[in-house]
């Protein structure tokens, strides 16, 4: 019997299978974020997700309905994957370190700019601030994460 949900089981596959051997956590995340980009500003503690422009043109009308239901999604696979790596790291079935390079201001997701996306901000402190600790971080799994 696995202690682990199937989604929880996709998140450590996405660990081991990080490209070009790159475990970080963003890359956990970065699957899902398909209309969408997370940028994180560590120094201000604020988090948004930017949505393609381009998303709304293709709508008839805008759908905020979408737009939450892409909100919703990005935050719940945030908050899934960063509180699993957080309960395997007290066990001690992973480790964290920094990354080498590091900025004040990091963004993950498809390479749409700024001017093409609108951006809401993230407004559940939980996440920011789960952001804000793990979106740079390296992670290390143990073999024994693979016992559960």
């Amino acid at each position: 019997m696995s202690l682990l949900t199937e989604n929880e089981k996709i998140i450590i596959q996405r660990l081991r299978q990080s490209p070009n051997g790159r475990n970080y956590l963003a890359n956990v995340i970065d699957r899902d974020l398909s209309q969408a980009r997370i940028r994180v500003d560590k120094t201000a503690k604020k988090a948004f997700i930017l949505v393609e422009r381009n998303y709304f043109n293709n709508l008839q009308q805008p759908d905020r309905l979408r737009i939450e239901q892409i909100v919703n999604w990005v935050t719940y696979v945030i908050s899934i994957s960063f509180s699993l790596v957080d309960m395997l790291e007290k066990c001690g079935f992973v480790s964290l370190r920094q990354a080498d390079i590091c900025d004040d201001i990091v963004t993950i997701g498809p390479g749409l700019s700024d001017e093409n996306a609108h951006k809401f901000e993230i407004e559940d402190s939980k996440v920011v601030s789960q952001l804000v600790k793990y979106i740079d971080q390296v992670v290390t799994l143990s073999e024994a994460v693979d016992s559960f």
